[in-house]
């Protein structure tokens, strides 16, 4: 051991020794637990110790794993005497957050880092014969070592230095040990959270253009229609959603509405609501017939999703004058109509497997007549598998219930219906929700 250093395993003499001062640690850690940041933490610990110890200067540093001899300096703060200004001990609010550059080839940071065990130190050799200052902060002579320990090896020291030798004794300087290594985690904690944080704000703001892009694909209002009454209610959750309607003219006294359910959440759902919506919006353009939709969307779907997303549909054609329509009904759930009579029955009628997963569909479903005052309802799993909080599902038969109990007309109905799923969900939305109800004006 090179006799100007001193570690503090000492040997324990039986003579009597002189008592040294009594410090209180528990004190100092009490008091920097009231700190609401990092850096109020560590300026109550350097303003305890320049008080109770001492100490005039203090020094954090790490060595990089991958450049030898290379140290990134996170603090060099002087420590005078009398009372600490936290504003000019932290000029910059933070507690080595701030990048700097990083240092090498000094004899004294290389010193320092030998270290693996805490010690006291003498650094009279290295400071006479070396640069003694760290960014501008001129150290002095007598060191006290503090490693902080990841990966079972010490990557990362604290440093406080005076003008005098250190009067510790090893149970002192195991617990200054103890509280750079909780120093050394909270700062870790504190840059895993500011770093969580802009990773929080980047995806708010990725997930926000999201939304605002489904937004604009979503019809904002129905629109009119000569001989039929429309009325929607969409509701999407917090996160990006897979639930989509809109509406289609199909010219030849035709006109179209679509209700649909992306499988999953996030921007995958809406990249899948997008294609959808581009197919039927080149029905008009292109002169496609109503009867091709189905596998028209299929055909898209199936060779863009790549098996990792199914879209569930209804399709229905309208003609308005008559009353009539067909629909097809691609894996989704039936629609309900309700009747003069107030009754409130499914539309009979076979369905196919959903969109996108087989390469080859065929149009499947049914067709019937509207009377002049009967409502059709669509709408997507939202709807019937709200949850209450004893983990009930909502389900048709309260659905159907929701529709009978409404005036018969499509804003009624849809209130009755979101009244209802509000009241049993306690408002509690997981799922994209949408109605879509269409009547035949008496």
């Amino acid at each position: 051991m090179r006799p100007w250093v001193s570690f503090v395993v000492a040997h324990q003499s039986n003579q009597e020794e002189e008592p040294t001062t009594s410090v209180d640690y528990v004190e100092i850690l009490r008091e920097a637990s009231e700190a609401d940041s990092l850096a109020e933490y560590g300026y109550r610990i350097l303003r305890r110790m320049r008080g109770l110890l001492g100490a005039e200067c203090f020094v954090n540093f790490s060595a990089l794993a991958d450049r030898p001899g290379a140290f990134d300096v996170l603090n060099a703060i002087e420590l005078p005497t009398g009372e600490l200004d936290a504003g000019a001990v932290f000029k910059d609010g933070l507690w080595g957050l701030v990048p700097r550059p990083i240092v090498e080839g000094s004899p004294l940071l290389d010193e320092l880092a030998r270290y693996q065990r805490p010690a006291t130190v003498d650094l009279g050799l290295v400071v006479e014969t070396s640069d003694q200052t760290i960014y501008g902060l001129g150290v002095t002579r007598y060191a006290v070592v503090l490693p902080t320990y990841r990966g079972g090896r010490a990557n990362e020291w604290c440093v406080f230095f005076r003008s005098e030798p250190w009067d510790l004794d090893e149970n002192d300087v195991l617990v200054l040990t103890q509280i750079a290594n909780m120093m050394g985690l909270a700062g870790e904690r504190e840059e895993l959270v500011d770093r969580v944080s802009a990773l929080n704000e980047r995806l708010s703001a990725s997930l926000e253009s999201i939304l605002d892009a489904q937004r604009s694909i979503i019809p904002p209002q129905p629109p009119s229609v000569k001989g039929l009454q429309l009325a929607v209610w969409y509701e999407p959750s917090e996160e990006v959603g897979g639930d989509y309607y809109d509406f289609r003219d199909f010219g030849r006294g035709q006109f179209g509405a679509v209700v649909a359910d992306v499988s999953g959440h996030g921007p995958p759902a809406s990249v899948a609501m997008g294609m959808l919506r581009s197919v039927l919006m080149s029905y008009r353009a292109f002169n496609r017939p109503a009867s091709t939709v189905v596998t028209d969307v299929n055909t898209v779907l199936y060779e863009s999703l790549n098996g990792e997303r199914f879209v569930t549909a209804i399709f229905v054609a309208f003609k308005p004058k008559s009353g009539r329509f067909v629909y097809a009904n691609a894996g989704h759930h039936v629609p309900r109509v309700r009747r003069l009579d107030g009754r409130v029955e499914p539309i009979a009628g076979d369905a196919s497997p959903p969109l996108g997963i087989l390469e080859h569909l065929k149009t499947v479903g049914a067709s019937g007549q509207l009377q002049p005052g009967e409502c059709m309802v669509l709408y997507t799993d939202g709807v019937i598998e709200a949850f209450d909080s004893q983990q009930n599902l909502f389900g048709v038969e309260r659905l159907d219930h929701a529709i009978a109990s409404a005036e018969p007309n499509p804003e009624a109905i849809t209130h009755s219906i979101r009244t209802a799923v509000g009241e049993f969900s306690e408002e509690q939305i997981v799922d994209d929700r949408c109605v879509l109800v269409v009547m035949r004006e008496p």
